[in-house]
């Protein structure tokens, strides 16, 4: 099973992709290639994963997403994912937890979460900054699929190192830009 969040951000809008964006990307020293790049000028998105990974077993994920709404806003937008995974807790994701970090200059935001459906356990970065035109997000995730405890434990407890490195990542200058932003 997949765990999908987000798609609803990204349903009315008719897609077509975007070749101004790199085939491959270094995540976490790991080199991710673009797997899913569709969009136009009022949505986008653009996945890269390991190259010999599916969307179906996945261990890193990077994504760039747009939204051509200029009213949408960063920090609305963080507390909405921080709600979506409250959501998901109050129907039995037990481990499921967020916390919405502001950027020091105060330009972006970012929610750090953790979320797990059956023996997937998940943990995602995502930064959304303001543009003239919309809302960019970026998503750095990483996942494992285990029923082993000591394996989940050791995953959940490398968040606050991954975290920090996360934040570095997706804070880069280096990061490619939506031509529809």
């Amino acid at each position: 099973m997949q765990i999908i969040i987000f798609t609803l951000l990204l349903a009315p809008y008719s897609l077509a992709q975007d070749n101004t964006l790199p085939k491959s990307i270094t995540i976490l020293d790991k080199s991710l290639s673009i797997k899913e790049n569709k969009g136009d000028s009022v949505g986008f998105i653009a996945e890269y994963i390991p190259k010999n990974e599916t969307f179906d077993n996945w261990t890193t994920m990077f994504a760039i997403r747009f939204v051509g709404d200029k009213e949408l806003d960063p920090m609305s937008s963080a507390v909405t994912t921080s709600n979506k995974i409250k959501e998901r807790k109050a129907k039995g994701d037990k481990i499921a937890n967020s916390i919405i970090l502001q950027s020091n200059d105060k330009k972006s935001i970012a929610v750090d979460f953790f979320i797990s459906d059956g023996d997937i356990y998940e943990h995602n970065v995502w930064r959304y900054l303001k543009t003239s035109n919309g809302l960019v997000s970026y998503q750095i995730a990483r996942r494992i699929y285990s029923k082993n405890s000591e394996e989940i434990k050791k995953f959940i407890n490398s968040v606050p190192d991954a975290r920090d490195k996360i934040l570095k990542e997706i804070t880069r200058k280096d990061l490619p830009i939506p031509k529809h932003q």
